[in-house]
């Protein structure tokens, strides 16, 4: 496993050979310092939070998208699927597998009112950005969600260093 001695800066290249004096060395990114500075309990609590973080907000982001193509189809011309039409090639179905077209869909998903269309067309820019603040808001999240990886890589990759480094010396 390769190893960071004391005192070497981030990009020199990784030593090969541990020895008893190595030290672990975090050698996260700039923005990732809060990771490589968090204790390590505290570290995967933060994982399991941010991991909640982004079960919630995806669920979210999956609600506006959902509410955004509903009011997409309030405010266009889609009409309820047609019955079943016996003169059609593809009508000639019978028997358990055959299943008639659900009516009535527009009633169903609450879209049916031609007066709706004015208030769905004045709320589909604020559905349009708050699905960007979402996104965003997402990316944040698994940004963080990397940096704690790697800072928790980095440390385990360490400790398992000091480690060997420590049985090795013991060893010789």
């Amino acid at each position: 496993m390769p190893v960071r001695r004391a005192g070497e800066q981030p990009g020199t290249r990784l030593k090969r050979d541990p020895r008893s004096d190595d030290h672990c060395i975090v050698t996260a990114t700039l923005p990732s310092r809060r990771w490589a500075a968090m204790p390590l309990g505290e570290l995967r609590d933060a994982q399991q939070e941010l991991g909640a973080r982004i079960r919630r907000a995806e669920h979210w982001r999956r609600l506006v998208a959902a509410r955004l193509d509903l009011a997409v189809a309030a405010v266009t011309d889609i009409e309820d699927l047609a019955p079943q039409d016996a003169s059609r090639p593809w009508s000639s179905a019978t028997g358990p597998e055959a299943h008639e077209a659900p009516s009535g869909l527009r009633l169903l998903l609450g879209i049916d009112r031609p007066e709706q269309r004015l208030c769905e067309t004045s709320i589909l820019p604020v559905l349009k950005e708050t699905l960007t603040a979402l996104d965003a808001h997402l990316a944040t999240l698994h940004r963080c969600v990397r940096e704690a990886d790697q800072a928790l890589g980095e440390r385990l990759d360490c400790e398992a260093a000091s480690h060997r480094a420590r049985r090795w010396s013991t060893a010789v």
